[in-house]
């Protein structure tokens, strides 16, 4: 996967309200940023920028979790 196959889960992730600091509060985009660019070793170099692109894409709009939703599907029906 590349940096913006993982901003896309990040944005997806963020606009969902998944991610919650130990006060409960919800996550802001950059801490989400932060935390997965360590757990998967991935450097994100202007986060703000690549989440823009991302959300003015007109093609492919989902393409890294539309693979994610795919290959759930096929492990799942195994």
């Amino acid at each position: 996967f590349t940096p913006t196959d993982l901003m896309e889960l990040i944005t997806a992730l963020h606009t969902a309200g998944v991610g919650r600091r130990i006060d409960g509060s919800r996550a802001n985009i950059e801490l989400l940023v932060e935390q997965f660019s360590w757990m998967f070793n991935v450097r994100i170099n202007n986060p703000e920028q690549c989440r823009h692109t991302l959300i003015n894409r007109k093609l492919r709009l989902t393409h890294f979790l539309d693979i994610l939703r795919n290959n759930l599907i096929a492990y799942s029906q195994r």
